[in-house]
């Protein structure tokens, strides 16, 4: 077991008390340090082994470090054997991600036609009111229209005639739209 903060501190400030008093700091240090040493050595052959018994060179006590890298290599030989029993889920995770892979493009394609499908379709509803307002587009039509505009005719136009051309210039309108 190592020390805690405040038994390094302490030994700290003893250590600064003997050197200011000067004298044999080296030699009362050295015997601090052997008994030190042998209270740890008695503490390690008193403690339980977790290992069997079986000690590691220059390692008398696992530390906490020790015992996490042993649960972490456990949790790993856990999950390896997992793997291992289920020998086929490293075919199954390429085939799920085969099938995502399929099913994203599968979804861009019909993204794809579906802005297809709306453009045409655009363009039908368009081609189909041009076509109509194109209809109307006759000398009769056209008659009617500057008849109603004619500035020689403006003060004896009928109602009915401004009507008439009212309404073929809002059918014809279509055809000037920029869409």
């Amino acid at each position: 077991m190592g020390l805690s903060n405040a038994q390094r501190q302490r030994r700290y400030i003893e250590n600064l008390k003997a050197q200011a008093k000067g004298g044999g700091t080296a030699a009362a240090e050295i015997a601090a340090l052997k008994d030190e040493i042998a209270r740890l050595k008695a503490q390690a052959r008193a403690a339980p082994r977790r290992d069997g018994g079986a000690v590691a060179r220059g390692h008398a006590l696992p530390s906490r470090g020790d015992a996490r890298q042993q649960r972490s290599q456990e949790e790993i030989a856990r999950l390896k054997a997992m793997l291992q029993e289920d020998a086929d889920a490293t075919a199954l995770r390429r085939k799920v991600v085969e099938l995502q892979a399929q099913l994203a493009d599968a979804r861009r394609r019909m993204k794809k036609i579906a802005k297809e499908r709306d453009e045409l379709q655009s363009r039908a509803k368009t081609a189909k009111v041009r076509g109509e307002a194109s209809r109307l587009l006759t000398r009769k039509n056209y008659n009617l229209v500057v008849m109603a505009l004619h500035p020689d005719r403006a003060e004896r136009v009928a109602r009915t005639e401004l009507a008439d051309a009212q309404r073929v210039f809002i059918a014809l309108k279509p055809l000037f739209d920029q869409r």
